[in-house]
């Protein structure tokens, strides 16, 4: 890049939005400001009369992250506490054939909540987890943490572990995870449900454990459960566990086969961190070799905290490398989103108007991936930033482009990491130019690579804990500590992108074909994304999702997909917990 461009950190511009801006006027819209309020539900409406409950619901159309998913006419609750969540299941299995489904923030891609294609005014109850955000400290044998109602977001979690003393265990106050994931407005329950991750590897900086996803950091847990011991009763109750009940490993990545309404979570003393932002060519971060100047295998040997965004079209990456301090660095940002103002400026209904505009023209992207390239560089490319864990970490809100998202994990050992990413991005290239050489344009949106480790139940230091068993972070061979290392890969598009579902349909099967064949049962699909694609769309594929089962029950200790079959089925007698898609999962 050779434009001129204001000093780092002082602008917050953004090519894309005033592209879109351009649309929306030729088109006759009109833009509102981002952050506008969602409109409110519609008016309250008397149940169906076979679930004859006096509490108040409301209609309210559910729409997931992407908006793939749209069913209007939902009914929707919002519970004060668990007690009141397990009576109205109670309630709801003794009369009838409804379904409970736990509502967050429905920032999720995949259909746990409810299946596209669901008819209007389905029989499934949405409890609205909102209120369940209760925050309070906790310890527990070897170390610290909070206990949280599941309806807290993250971006709170994480202000309320800052807020504690940690009685100067280190330089930064309070506790904080060790990775997280990014959009700070996601609840615990939500994230929790699909195991949700951030990205951190072992560097040379000594850290604690406790790196996998955050399912792994739970201590206890409440759920809303029946009683197996009389799965003819239906009668439902918030019962605890401890991370050594023998049960838990099915409940920790559940699928919303179960209704978690508080968790403790075990946490580390707060750190501070230093971001540093580069452009390399993806082919350098990419290249065959470690040795290769700012490969990924390096930033990561570096940094510990690597994050690889690419626009496909464009040779740049945009790589954040994000390096824990052993002291505090001044200035510190003022907290979360800091300076990414420039990529969280695009309301939904831009983002809608982006989207329509791509579908009619698939070949905009030539134009739009240079762009966003250039916003990236243009408010990153020298900006160094400073803060405390979440303040670096969390830096996604909701007014971002709304985009599918296929994703995918594969375990490898450390010292493989380069030549998978490597042949990732050889393969997704030539898939990406055979499509674009039939005037195909199926992807437009960004490549997002990260890396973690794998669960080590052991880090927390409780007799019993297993790791979480539907984790897609969970070793399928936990005495094999060379295969450490998990490497995540998303790609993104907007939903409806002609040719997107059968390009991700050829991507997948490459992926099975070549590293499930090479490494048996270590690559996984990321739940709460893209997955199991036909020409006709995701989660369709019935000889994937067969595969799916088979990858999680060739795990070496008893924690199989069956087995957590079993166990969430023996804890939900009436199966209220459920919905079409979950019962061809867990068939």
């Amino acid at each position: 890049m050779t434009e001129d461009r204001p000093p780092a950190g002082t602008m917050h511009s953004s090519r894309y939005l005033q592209l879109v801006q351009g649309w929306a006027q030729d088109s006759g819209h009109r833009l509102e400001e981002p952050g506008k309020a969602a409109p409110e539900p519609m008016e309250p409406i008397a149940p169906p009369s076979d679930v004859p409950t006096g509490l108040p619901f409301k209609p309210r159309t559910f729409q997931d992250w992407s908006e793939y998913t749209t069913v209007d006419r939902v009914l929707h609750h919002q519970a004060d506490n668990g007690t009141a969540v397990a009576g109205l299941c109670t309630e709801i299995a003794q009369n009838g054939t409804w379904k409970v489904r736990a509502l967050g923030h429905s920032h999720n891609w995949s259909p746990l909540i409810i299946p596209a294609g669901t008819p209007p005014a389905p029989p499934v109850f949405l409890i609205d987890t909102g209120k369940l955000a209760s925050t309070s400290p906790t310890t527990y044998g070897h170390g610290a943490g909070g206990t949280f109602g599941t309806g807290t977001t993250l971006e709170n979690a994480t202000a309320f572990l800052e807020s504690l003393d940690n009685h100067g265990a280190s330089p930064a106050r309070g506790y904080s995870f060790l990775n997280m994931p990014t959009p700070g407005g996601l609840t615990l329950g939500g994230i929790l449900a699909v195991g949700g991750h951030g990205t951190s590897l072992p560097w040379s900086m000594t850290e604690p454990g406790l790196m996998g996803c955050l399912s792994n950091l739970v201590v206890s847990f409440k759920a809303v459960v029946s009683d197996p011991a009389h799965p003819d009763q239906h009668v439902y109750t918030e019962q605890s566990f401890d991370r050594s009940h023998p049960d838990a490993p099915a409940f920790l990545v559940h699928l919303g086969r179960a209704f978690i309404t508080e968790v403790t979570l075990a946490a580390v003393p707060n750190y501070y961190l230093q971001l540093t932002n580069l452009f390399p060519d993806m082919a350098a971060v990419m290249a065959p070799s470690a040795s290769t100047p700012n490969s990924l295998a390096s930033l990561l040997d570096a940094h510990g905290r690597v994050e690889v965004i690419w626009f496909p079209n464009q040779p740049m990456a945009w790589v954040q490398c994000v390096t824990r301090q052993d002291r505090r660095i001044d200035p510190q940002v003022a907290g979360p989103y800091y300076d990414h103002n420039w990529m969280n400026s695009i309301p939904k209904e831009a983002s809608d108007i982006a989207r329509d505009k791509m579908l009619q023209n698939p070949s905009l992207v030539l134009l739009t991936a240079p762009v966003e390239a250039v916003d990236a560089w243009w408010n990153m490319n020298g900006y160094v930033a400073n803060g405390t864990a979440r303040d670096l970490e969390i830096y996604l809100k909701d007014t971002t482009l709304r985009m599918h998202a296929c994703g995918y994990a594969l375990h490898l050992q450390r010292k493989d990491v380069q030549a998978a990413a490597n042949e990732f991005q050889g393969a997704f290239q030539k898939l990406l130019d055979r499509y674009q050489g039939q005037g195909m344009y199926p992807v437009n949106g960004a490549v997002e690579i990260r890396c973690t480790t794998i669960d080590h139940p052991g880090d927390l230091q409780i007799n019993g804990a297993q790791p979480p068993a539907l984790a897609a972070t969970h070793s399928i061979d936990g005495t094999d500590s060379e295969f450490d290392t998990v490497l995540w890969l998303d790609a993104l598009t907007f939903p409806g992108t002609p040719s997107a579902w059968q390009f991700f349909a050829d991507l997948e099967n490459w992926m099975i074909t070549t590293w499930h064949t090479r490494w048996p049962g270590r690559l996984r699909p990321e739940w709460s994304k893209g997955w199991a694609y036909t020409a006709d769309g995701p989660w369709k594929n019935p000889k994937v999702i067969d595969w799916v089962r088979k990858v999680y029950n060739s795990s070496a200790d008893e924690l199989t997909f069956d087995w957590a079959e079993r166990t969430l089925a023996n804890y939900d007698s009436a199966r209220i917990f459920t919905n079409s898609f979950l019962d061809t999962l867990f068939s």
